[in-house]
C-alpha cells in the first residue's frame, strides 16, 4: 500500500490542562486519529510529523473547557482505492471470511472465488490457504 504525505492546517481542539505544554496537547490530539480512516483526507492516517503552532492567537472555549489551537502538521497516510491490489499475511479465518494483516492493518477478505471446506479455505486451483502465507486481493465496495 503506498504511503502519501500530505501538510494539512486546521484549529485543534485543546483541553485547558496542556496550557503549559500547548504542543504536547495538539500531538495528543492528533495521536488520537492514527490508525484511522478519516473522511477528510479520504485515507488511513498512519501518523503525524513537523507539527507546528500558526500565530500567536487562539480561541478559548470556556463552556467546554477547550482552547482552539491553529496549527500546521505534516501527516503520512494510506490512501487505498477501491479496484487496488493488496497483499497481506493470513491470520484468521472463519466460513465466511479471511482475516488478513496488510501492513499494519487488519482486513477482512470475503473470498469470492475461494471454498471452504472443512475448516479450511482453497482458491479456484485447488491450493490451499495457510496461516502465515502470503494472499492478494483487490479492494471492492
Amino acid at each position: 500500500m503506498k504511503v502519501h504525505k500530505m501538510t494539512l492546517s486546521e484549529v485543534i481542539p485543546v483541553e485547558f490542562h496542556w496550557l503549559g505544554k500547548i504542543k504536547l496537547g495538539v500531538k495528543t490530539y492528533l495521536e488520537s486519529k492514527i490508525l484511522k480512516w478519516d473522511s477528510r483526507v479520504q485515507g488511513i492516517i498512519k501518523n503525524f510529523c513537523k507539527i507546528r503552532l500558526v500565530g500567536k492567537k487562539a480561541r478559548i472555549l470556556e463552556d467546554a473547557g477547550i482552547v482552539l489551537i491553529p496549527a500546521r502538521y505534516t501527516l503520512n497516510l494510506y490512501t487505498p482505492k477501491i479496484g487496488d491490489t493488496l497483499e497481506g499475511i493470513v491470520k484468521n479465518w472463519s466460513d465466511s471470511e479471511i482475516g488478513v494483516l496488510v501492513d499494519c492493518f487488519n482486513a477482512i477478505v470475503f473470498p469470492n472465488t475461494c471454498k471452504y471446506t472443512q475448516e479450511s479455505w482453497s482458491d479456484a486451483n485447488n491450493v490451499e490457504v495457510k496461516r502465515d502465507c502470503k494472499v492478494s486481493f483487490v479492494l471492492e465496495r
